[in-house]
């Protein structure tokens, strides 16, 4: 391990606050499970909005619109 490496390990901030590390291994463990967390989040998040979802309520809606226009000249055809 380059000296490089192990000049910085003691400025690592977790979650406990700064803290002497064992080394750029407990780092980037630590890195990667933070990175599982934040992938998760984002595949939750598509999945909820995502393109597709929006798409499907654009559809959604364009239909709602159509039926309030059809029943809106309904009305004013019975009016008459």
């Amino acid at each position: 391990m380059s000296k490089a490496n192990t000049n910085f390990d003691h400025l690592v901030k977790d979650e406990f606050g700064d803290k002497e590390v064992s080394g750029t291994y407990y780092t980037i463990n630590k890195l990667e499970e933070r990175i599982e967390a934040l992938e998760t989040i984002i595949e939750e998040f598509m999945a909820n909005w995502g393109p597709e979802v929006q798409e499907k309520r654009d559809e959604r809606d364009k239909v709602w619109d159509e039926m309030v226009r059809v029943v809106t000249v309904q009305k004013r055809n019975k009016e008459k």
